[in-house]
Parts: C-alpha cells; structure tokens; sequence
C-alpha cells in the first residue's frame, strides 16, 4: 500500500517540507545548493559560511574560495556531484531527479522532452496553456 500525504509530510520520517519554490532546484540559491559543497558538487575543506552572508542571503560566497575548490577533483560526498541538496534530489518528474535529467545528453534530453504530452494533475502542476 502506498500513503500519499497532502501535506508535503514523509509518512516513514514524520519531515514535512515546504512547497517547492523554483530557488530550490537551483545549485546557484542556498535554497537549493548541497549544504556541504555550496553548490560546487566537490569536496570541499575550510571553506566557511560566513554569518553575515547567511543574514543578508548573499549567495556568493563561494567565489570567495574558487581557487582552492578548482583545484579539487573528488566529488562531494553528501550530494555525490549532483550539486544539490536532498530536498530538491527527492523531487521526481518522471522517475527522475532535475539532476538526472540535467546530466542526459542534450540530443537524449530532447528526445524525453521533445514529446511531452501532460494531462491532468501534471498539466495542472506545469500550468500548461494548450492552444489548437
């Protein structure tokens, strides 16, 4: 049996979240960037949040370090490279995360958006105008 919440309520964890908002799927928003890469999908060591920014929102604080992280090759290991964080991972269209479909090559990435045909709940949620 499968338990849907209309909540935004995980039935196994008891987390309830907020609803998604497009900063979310975004690795360049706090909202939506991994919280232990910033972003970057790389192991990163001493960089730090810095108060003020975290206050104000600035979200450029990664620039502050991007010699250090340019010269890093292994990839983060809470978001395993996917640059975001798991919020924005567990949202599926289809089966797949936005970081699934993001890494697909762009001929692939076509060819799965090329014949989209939405109805219902899915044509609701994308509020997709129709027109003959």
């Amino acid at each position: 049996m499968r338990v849907f919440s209309t909540k935004r309520a995980c039935p196994n964890c008891g987390r309830s979240f907020a609803e998604p908002d497009p900063r979310l799927f975004s690795f360049n928003s706090k909202h939506g960037w991994c919280r232990e890469c910033f972003g970057t999908g790389l192991k990163l060591a001493g960089v730090d949040w810095d108060e003020e920014r975290e206050k104000t929102g600035t979200e450029d604080h990664v620039l502050d370090s991007w010699i250090e992280w340019l010269e890093v090759d292994e990839a983060c290991g809470a978001c395993a490279g996917a640059r975001l964080n798991r919020e924005a991972l567990a949202v599926l269209w289809q089966g797949r995360s936005i970081s699934e479909l993001a890494s697909l090559p762009v001929a692939k990435l076509a060819g799965v958006f090329g014949g989209i045909e939405l109805s219902g709940r899915e044509a609701e949620i994308a509020r997709i105008s129709w027109r003959s």
